[in-house]
């Protein structure tokens, strides 16, 4: 009777580490995915002009269609979704350095979970709570509102930015849902309002949870990206465009609904949706500048697409 009871404890403890050391890899495990989803998410990051782009052994891309409401703009869709999915391929050493190191400031906002929610709790006020309510929003259904009237401006505009931002806009909220819904699933981690410390990762098999990542930060860093990207040449557009959404981001951890790492995990999910949809759809543009020099005066052309 001794034996067995003994042998019944060591398997309890050995059952209870095995569950321990799966919380605590968890959180390995899906920084490792969010570096999967940021490639995947994502085309070459440092390929903002062409020929700093793919290396020579990778196929250049095809030429963009053309965004609107088209047949062609339509039938591109699943292209845009294999070119995603098959974009890491096209990445080289920096590319890789640079979303390493997106990644791991996530992980090092990560460990600093707990201490910036119970500081957020701390210095949370009637005013705190006022802006976390009205901001919100700008996250969810204010999108689709957002999205729409630009959509129906499309209509009475001859502006072709007016017409993109409405479909890569919402394009890049799809792309970052699938992400979004991926890390959900594996993560299964608990929000700091169910009363779990920051430490505590479910796992794929473990109860429900949907804190990490953040939906509405997702949401609001997917559209806020294309639409600084399509009005960057208006003076202020991209602060205001990103200064909300990340107020919807600290909304959500104000609101004690969200940990930080999983506001940061949202904003880089949707910030390199927003980057490929308009990258698979950048339009070409013509830049003028002189040249002077000692033995040189002229005009210097320059084409980008």
């Amino acid at each position: 009777m001794i034996r067995r009871a003994m042998i019944r404890r060591a398997r309890c403890r050995r059952t209870s580490l095995g569950s321990a050391a799966r919380s605590r890899l968890w959180p390995v495990s899906l920084l490792a995915q969010m570096l999967l989803l940021v490639g995947l998410a994502g085309t070459p990051l440092t390929a903002a002009d062409p020929v700093l782009a793919a290396p020579a052994a990778v196929a250049p891309a095809p030429a963009p269609v053309p965004v609107g409401y088209t047949r062609a703009y339509a039938e591109s869709l699943p292209h845009d979704a294999v070119a995603i999915l098959c974009a890491p391929a096209s990445w080289d050493l920096r590319d890789w350095a640079i979303a390493a190191g997106i990644i791991g400031a996530t992980a090092v906002v990560m460990t600093q979970d707990q201490h910036i929610a119970d500081w957020s709790q701390e210095h949370r006020t009637g005013t705190t709570d006022q802006l976390a309510h009205l901001v919100k929003p700008f996250g969810s259904y204010y999108l689709v509102g957002i999205l729409g009237g630009f959509a129906v401006a499309s209509a009475f505009s001859d502006d072709p930015r007016v017409t993109r931002t409405a479909l890569l806009g919402t394009e890049s909220v799809a792309v970052a849902m699938v992400g979004y819904e991926a890390l959900q699933l594996t993560a299964n981690r608990p929000r700091p309002s169910q009363g779990a410390d920051a430490g505590t990762w479910n796992g794929p098999r473990g109860p429900r949870a949907d804190s990490f990542p953040s939906g509405h930060a997702t949401a609001a860093f997917a559209v806020a990206t294309v639409v600084a990207e399509e009005w960057h040449a208006v003076p202020g557009v991209a602060v205001a465009a990103y200064g909300l959404a990340g107020l919807v981001g600290v909304s959500r951890i104000t609101d004690h609904a969200h940990w930080a790492s999983d506001v940061v995990a949202g904003a880089v999910l949707g910030w390199a949706s927003g980057h490929a949809v308009e990258w698979l759809h950048r339009t070409p543009q013509l830049s003028v500048a002189p040249m002077l020099g000692s033995r040189t005066r002229g005009v210097a052309l320059c084409w980008r697409f």
